[in-house]
């Protein structure tokens, strides 16, 4: 097994362009505030009072609040990311978990899947213009308390002020926020009561997050939900036991059926086989199995190990690194199965899992890295993971940045994932690719890439040689099928091959856009 190299891919520097940052309408917030500004001048001519809103009957349960008047558009935690000041945002409406709340006898709103975390101002402020975020509950704070109003409105308890939409922006990732109460389309909310996705499910999805923060993919948008329900019903890892095969039928990975499995309880203590030093927690025996552990630091596997497997748990590494789960320093580590657990970082890293020989991911949610997840060897699987939001190292300045990358081996499995080049936003990153497989420090050759859904890059999914080596390494026999692709939500086109060479997949077929299933060619 070669050695990793440090980042000297051959990669055109003009194919790295960013995607620019929505901006509200300087037009729409003049036009807010002359509209407000005439109701103002007809209420003084008129001599009468505008009528004002009374409380409505709150619904109950859990709902989800959609504007009524801009299309399929609904409060959505960015990300489905349960943490204190995390963004909430405008999003397309797909029924998941970031876009279920329950409301409270209280007069919180609590996103659904961890009643932990409420609706709430940001520092807790009343002034027009604060926006809106998720912060853990306090009843004693009067800024998650909200109030159904019977004209649709949703308003602040401790300000007055109403969840409003920004400059009644239409796009996905608007910022929602406080704004006087005017009764305008950009307040007026429905509660729509809770349906579960499945699977199976053919409604509208959000790509990028599953949990409402992910991208609209350019013009058209994606629609669409998972391939079916699989063996496991609608979680995304499809395996039964270590019989890792390609399934009856694949479930979109996203947010909620990635990672932890909801109701685990984490424990901080190592298991046998583990001793901790400073953050590293390192792995010193065959066969040890870290389950149900949260890590805030980094896994550290010894050379020549087998047997290790890391699940239900999860790893928040530290900012910088290289490797979150590796071979000593950052190496990669072989016999390593990593199952349904969450790998990130909070402002970036360079790699997130780095793995060889007979190493196995599955129905885990990767994310803040580089390059989140780098293959190199030989009977690698990587099968249902959801794989997400490129972020460099803080202070990297030109990042080469990949969603997976495959570099070197034989016998390697691609299957079922969602790959997303997005940025911390969530927002599409149009960098190098979603899916880099080039072979690079030795040959590539029988690679599978099946049942994936892939998004943003320069070009969602990559076919190159990298000529670091002399002779150069040589690109095999790879297998393209039955993947699909976002529309629109990369920089030049869902897929590129070597520049100049007549080099093309062994197989290709059943390839398509997520949204209306027409064919992509080769």
């Amino acid at each position: 097994m070669p050695a990793k190299k440090s980042s000297n891919r051959a990669k055109a520097s003009s194919a790295r362009t960013k995607r620019a940052p929505v901006r509200g309408s300087i037009i729409s917030q003049r036009f807010k505030f002359l509209a407000s500004s005439f109701t103002a001048v007809v209420v003084l001519l008129s001599g009468i009072y505008l009528a004002t809103s009374n409380a409505a009957t709150k619904p109950a349960g859990t709902v989800d609040l959609q504007l009524k008047n801009i299309a399929n558009k609904c409060l959505d935690n960015q990300g489905s990311r349960k943490k204190n000041g995390n963004k909430i945002q405008l999003w397309h409406c797909n029924r998941t978990s970031a876009q279920h709340w329950a409301v409270g006898g209280d007069g919180t709103l609590r996103i659904a899947n961890d009643t932990k975390y409420c609706l709430d101002t940001k520092d807790s402020g009343t002034a027009e213009q604060t926006p809106l975020v998720l912060w853990q509950c306090d009843t004693s704070h009067q800024s998650q308390k909200w109030q159904f109003m019977d004209d649709g409105s949703v308003k602040n308890t401790q300000s007055g002020l109403c969840l409003d939409d920004k400059y009644s922006g239409n796009k996905n990732g608007n910022t929602i926020w406080l704004w006087h109460c005017n009764q305008t389309n950009a307040q007026i909310w429905k509660a729509v009561s809770y349906r579960p996705v499945t699977g199976g499910d053919t409604g509208s999805t959000n790509p990028s997050s599953g949990g409402g923060s992910g991208n609209t993919g350019g013009s058209t948008g994606n629609t669409g939900g998972g391939s079916g329900t699989g063996s496991n019903g609608s979680i995304a890892c499809q395996v039964s036991g270590s019989a890792f095969a390609v399934p009856a039928a694949y479930v979109k990975p996203t947010a909620s059926n990635t990672g932890v499995p909801a109701g685990t309880t984490l424990t901080t203590t190592a298991p046998d086989g583990v001793s901790i030093s400073g953050n590293v927690w390192n792995v010193t025996k065959n066969g040890t199995t870290i389950e149900g552990k949260e890590i805030n630091g980094r896994v550290s596997v010894a050379k020549g190990l087998t047997g290790i497997t890391i699940k239900n748990s999860r790893i928040h590494a530290p900012d910088g690194v290289d490797g979150a789960v590796a071979q000593g320093g950052n190496d990669n580590a072989p016999n390593v199965t990593i199952m349904n657990t969450e790998i990130y970082t909070s402002k970036g890293g360079y790699n997130g899992v780095l793995l060889t020989n007979n190493s196995k991911v599955c129905g885990s949610n990767i994310h803040g890295f580089e390059n989140n997840a780098v293959l190199e060897g030989n009977g690698i699987v990587f099968q249902g993971n959801y794989i997400h939001v490129n972020q460099a190292s803080p202070g990297k300045k030109d990042p080469h940045d990949d969603g997976v990358e495959v570099r070197v081996g034989n016998g390697i499995k691609i299957l079922g994932n969602n790959i997303v080049q997005t940025n911390a936003d969530e927002s599409w990153q149009h960098n190098t690719s979603a899916l880099y497989v080039a072979a690079t420090w030795g040959d590539l050759d029988n690679v599978q890439v099946d049942g994936n859904w892939f998004g943003g890059g320069t070009f969602s999914l990559y076919n190159v040689t990298v000529k670091v080596n002399n002779p150069p390494a040589q690109l095999k026999n790879v297998d393209v099928t039955n993947n699909k692709w976002y529309r629109g939500s990369y920089a030049y086109g869902p897929y590129a091959t070597d520049d100049n060479s007549n080099w093309k997949a062994r197989t290709w077929s059943n390839n398509s856009y997520e949204d209306n299933g027409a064919a992509i060619a080769r």
